[in-house]
């Protein structure tokens, strides 16, 4: 099972980031191949549909991961109560042959106290994309502390974030049991 976790920050010092982490090590406890592409260190070009910039390693990379995913975790942060423009653009390379029928979790960090909005918009491109969305989302407020390890100082924020990797790897397993089913019908 390969679980790819998408970080569209640019910050050094993304919460995003932070909060996938923790969600990619609980699906890597579970028994996942986890592979994370994180935009601040394999940027991609500005999309435009006018131009052939498929020869971009970056893009190629970006689109390989996420076509060869079971499981995809995104992670924005909100800016103006939105996602923000490298992550949008990120996926504008992409489209619903990468998320259909997949497994894909949310999450987001935001400067004040809830990212929600940002994590509704990230739902309505996930359903336009045919994807199976993990219903507990990941907000990461703006004051929240984290520990040297990379761990939530808050046990129900670490809780949460590790339910979100476990909940990608159940469906994950969820969806192939049911092709399986299918497959047999």
């Amino acid at each position: 099972m390969k679980i790819v976790g998408f970080n569209g920050s640019l910050s050094k010092e993304s919460n995003s980031l932070k909060g996938l982490k923790v969600s990619l090590e609980a699906c890597k406890r579970l028994g996942a191949e986890v592979f994370l592409y994180n935009l601040r260190e394999l940027p991609l070009p500005i999309f435009d549909p006018d131009l052939d910039d498929t020869d971009d390693p970056n893009v190629q990379t970006f689109t390989k991961l996420l076509d060869e995913a079971d499981g995809i975790i995104l992670a924005s942060p909100d800016y103006h109560n939105t996602i923000g423009g490298a992550f949008k653009n990120a996926l504008d390379w992409v489209g619903s042959k990468q998320f259909k029928k997949k497994p894909v979790a949310l999450i987001s960090a935001t400067g004040g106290p809830s990212s929600m909005s940002t994590l509704n918009t990230m739902q309505l491109m996930m359903r336009s994309l045919h994807a199976w969305i993990i219903p507990v989302l990941g907000s990461i407020p703006g004051n929240t502390q984290f520990n040297p390890d990379g761990s939530f100082a808050d046990p129900r924020m670490q809780q949460r974030f590790e339910t979100i990797g476990r909940e990608m790897v159940e469906a994950v397993q969820l969806l192939r049991e049911r092709s399986t089913a299918n497959a047999q019908i």
